[in-house]
């Protein structure tokens, strides 16, 4: 079962709002592309290589380990299924 929330842009940013707990989340450029990304069913490495596009970031920094803790973390705030 997925969860309703009503989402809004803003700008760059995406706020999230979750009434089943009343929470507004604002994700920011970089977790909003992590957002729509997975729930495109990306894995990791694929929005990692989107990411260093997007936001020029060289290939000497790990973000692959940055973009699953932004994924945990969505999960565990209940915006992104764990699937």
């Amino acid at each position: 079962m997925t969860k309703r929330v009503i989402t809004k842009e803003l700008d760059s940013e995406l706020m999230i709002y979750d009434p089943d707990v009343d929470a507004v989340h604002i994700l920011n450029a970089t977790a909003l592309l992590v957002y729509r990304l997975h729930n495109q069913g990306k894995e990791p490495a694929e929005i990692a290589q989107e990411i260093r596009q997007r936001f020029s970031i060289g290939q000497d920094r790990d973000i692959v380990s940055e973009i699953r803790e932004c994924i945990t973390e969505l999960q565990t705030k209940g915006l992104l299924s764990s699937e």
